[in-house]
């Protein structure tokens, strides 16, 4: 082997060792940074349901963000805060749209805040799943809630005036 061979070989390995070393493994997420991330992905994009799952073998965020006329389901690590997978869902849109379910503005975050503590104070534990519709002319909150006895409940907040509407316990766990 000449010497100029081996030269480009070493120089080959160096920079696949050196780039595997400079590549960082990226922030954990939180639920608040999956939605920003989410958001970005669409233009003039608001979350309208976030879900906390475990897809093969990790916790990722699933949310969903729509805008006037698109709709996406933005997948994020929450090890990493990196996207997993993004999937149009602008016909899911478009049916929510005709059913009369979308929500056709961003939900204040101060509203929405306030639904999940009266959700949580309902119901202790851990939000897994939320969800913004509207139902009979009313904006509403979904929460799914795991609690301390492994079981999860629904509940379902009036956006306007916080009111529990239903409360729905022992769902099975996910």
């Amino acid at each position: 082997m000449s010497a100029k061979y081996s030269c480009q070989i070493f120089f080959l390995v160096c920079a696949v060792l050196l780039s595997c070393v400079a590549e960082k493994p990226g922030t954990p997420a939180s639920k608040d940074v999956a939605e920003q991330i989410a958001r970005q992905q669409l233009s003039n994009g608001y979350v309208t349901s976030v879900k906390q799952v475990v897809d093969l073998g990790r916790l990722v965020y699933k949310v969903f963000v729509q805008n006037d006329s698109s709709a996406k389901r933005v997948t994020v690590d929450a090890a990493t805060s990196r996207i997993i997978e993004i999937i149009d869902r602008t016909e899911e849109l478009r049916e929510a749209v005709a059913e009369g379910e979308n929500v056709p503005h961003a939900i204040c975050p101060i509203a929405r805040a306030a639904a999940e503590t009266k959700a949580l104070q309902a119901v202790p534990g851990s939000v897994k799943r939320w969800k913004v519709l509207k139902h009979n002319n009313r904006i509403i909150h979904k929460f799914d809630i795991a609690t301390a006895e492994r079981e999860e409940a629904r509940i379902i907040v009036d956006d306007s005036t916080q009111e529990i509407l239903e409360i729905e316990h022992s769902l099975p766990a996910r």
